[in-house]
């Protein structure tokens, strides 16, 4: 899931292999990919690829052309913006096997997540090897 989310979230169009999206497993060749699990699709797999596609569809502006920003990388963790004129959204990928609690910057304090965590006053908790997504709109919208 964490794959999933820096998938839809960095620049870029999603790639997903297929079966991905239902947690199909690969083999040895010929098995390397069977027929799609009808009836036996990993559900909560299934429904975050959906909850990811659907954030894209609804923050189209913000994850379109050359609004990337890089807010930090260290420890296992890396957070990065992408923006529109009326939104921020902030990505916070958390690659270890515990939970952390990231301080977000005084600029996305009044963040609300959308996907993946929670906040906690000034801090976002990330579960292990998650991401969370916050959304800040801009000023103006308010």
């Amino acid at each position: 899931m964490l794959c999933a989310a820096l998938q839809y979230t960095l620049p870029g169009n999603p790639c997903v292999y297929y079966g991905d999206e239902a947690g199909m497993q690969g083999a040895k060749d010929p098995f390397n990919r069977a027929c799609y699990p009808w009836g036996a699709q990993d559900e909560a797999l299934l429904a975050y690829y959906r909850s990811l596609g659907a954030l894209r569809k609804e923050h189209r502006a913000s994850f379109s052309g050359g609004n990337f920003r890089l807010i930090s990388a260290c420890l296992g963790c890396i957070a990065y913006e992408r923006r529109s004129d009326c939104e921020r959204l902030v990505v916070i990928a958390n690659a270890n096997p515990h939970s952390i609690l990231y301080d977000l910057p005084q600029e996305f304090r009044n963040a609300v997540c959308l996907l993946g965590g929670r906040m906690l006053g000034t801090e976002a908790e990330v579960p292990a090897e998650a991401a969370a997504i916050l959304i800040v709109k801009n000023d103006r919208m308010i």
